[in-house]
């Protein structure tokens, strides 16, 4: 009994500690500061232990929970893609089953709107940021367009 008293003190401390580390890092305000970021993040995941660790995604599991928007291929509804509010966006080709992760190595994590370009299912744009938080919003990168 006596030892879960200086245990639990330690792992408050460590708690603290570690949450006030975090919280010291700068906030990319720029797009030059976050792509910086994304670089240093890309370089500490080739670098991890885990790099072959034989995990795969197998959906839309690890997202931000909130859906901001579909985009639905009209000639082929089987073939959709889903914004998360701060999860990124995914993509299915068989109406659901499995989803594949497409932005997630793009500026921004946070998106506000899909669009499928009416003359072309290929044309995907992505509005990046979010506006529709409770008390706050979550900055973007831009808008993207990918034709493939």
């Amino acid at each position: 009994m006596k030892m879960k008293k200086p245990i639990t003190t330690l792992l408050s401390l460590s708690c603290i500690l570690g949450s006030s580390v975090l919280l010291a890092q700068p906030t990319p305000t720029t797009s030059e500061d976050l792509m910086e970021a994304i670089s240093i993040r890309k370089e500490m995941a080739d670098s991890s232990p885990l790099t072959d660790y034989p995990v795969r995604s197998i959906g839309p599991i690890v997202q931000g929970a909130r859906i901001t928007d579909l985009a639905v291929n009209e000639a082929n509804p089987k073939h959709f893609y889903v914004a998360y509010a701060s999860g990124g966006v995914f993509e299915t080709k068989n109406n659901g089953q499995t989803f594949t992760p497409i932005f997630d190595h793009v500026g921004a994590l946070t998106i506000g709107s899909l669009a499928l370009a009416p003359s072309d299912p290929k044309v995907i744009y992505v509005g990046t940021g979010e506006s529709n938080s409770s008390r706050s919003s979550y900055a973007g990168s831009g808008v993207y367009k990918s034709t493939d």
